[in-house]
């Protein structure tokens, strides 16, 4: 389909040492096809500056009740869906790898996660001179050369226990989130106690808790790739126990089923959806 001309979105992997802890540096100016959405967990925190509306988010599951996010904010690690609504999507982010934060950040992590702060209560006076000068600029390559040397004047690559969160991080994701902390205590020859510490305080959520979100953050693309998805395969393929242990955890995490998913998603059909995030579901 042909793209309305307001439609515009940009991305860039930022120079090394910054590729270390971030995923990418992102901007989009998209129409809002669903207004209210539901994010589903996954094990990046995003960093955003918005250039829009006002952004509800919601602070009960029954959506009672919200917050106002304005002009920036960081999404920390959710252990559970967040739900958002917006008329608008015209922003530039910063998605961070698991532990990057704490690279940018001097704070204790998990004191953001399950929460979405905003940015000038973490940074100060420095997050709204960064929007106003991001504002100024008109093409992608300089907004994103503005964000990378933020975020490089920042950076702390000496944190106390950064090395030892990254090593656990990467061999969850090897595991693919299926290893126990006798496990990783014992590769990494730490004891439990301050591996969790370690861990929770640099990533923002427990090792174990961490692990779950990473499988079920893979997941989602196998489901989504499939028109009739096999689900103990996919459940087995995830490392899930069986499939009534995924639906479980599937549910724990998004408040649906498998196939409530894909119901939902399929709202999404025909409208603007190149590489569209899997952790967004239409609430209409």
């Amino acid at each position: 389909m042909s793209l309305p001309p307001d439609v515009h979105s940009a991305a860039r992997v930022p120079a090394p040492p910054l590729d270390r802890y971030i995923e990418v540096l992102w901007y989009q100016r998209i129409p809002i096809y669903s207004a209210r959405e539901v994010i589903l967990p996954s094990p990046y925190i995003e960093l955003i500056v918005n250039f829009g509306q006002p952004h509800k988010v919601f602070t009960r599951p029954d959506l009672s009740q919200f917050d106002w996010h304005r002009d920036y904010w960081l999404a920390g690690l959710q252990s559970q869906w967040l739900g958002i609504e917006s008329s608008t999507s015209h922003m530039i982010g910063v998605r961070l790898k698991p532990g990057g934060a704490a690279t940018f950040l001097r704070d204790d992590i998990s004191k953001l996660s399950d929460r979405v702060t905003p940015l000038d209560a973490i940074l100060g006076a420095e997050a709204a001179t960064l929007r106003k000068e991001l504002l100024a600029i008109t093409d992608d390559e300089t907004r994103f050369d503005v964000l990378e040397n933020f975020l490089r004047a920042r950076l702390d690559e000496a944190r106390p226990g950064l090395d030892l969160a990254l090593s656990t991080v990467a061999r969850l994701e090897a595991a693919a989130g299926d290893l126990g902390i006798g496990d990783l205590a014992a590769i990494l020859e730490v004891s439990h106690k301050h591996l969790i510490e370690v861990f929770t305080s640099t990533v923002g959520l427990r090792p174990k808790q961490f692990a779950r979100v990473l499988r079920f953050a893979s997941v989602l693309p196998d489901l989504l790739s499939d028109a009739a998805p096999d689900w103990a395969a996919l459940a087995q393929r995830a490392g899930y126990h069986d499939q009534s242990h995924f639906n479980r955890e599937f549910h724990d995490f998004s408040g649906l089923t498998p196939s409530q998913y894909l119901e939902l998603r399929a709202d999404y059909a025909g409208d603007y959806s190149e590489g569209d995030d899997t952790r967004f579901v239409p609430l209409g």
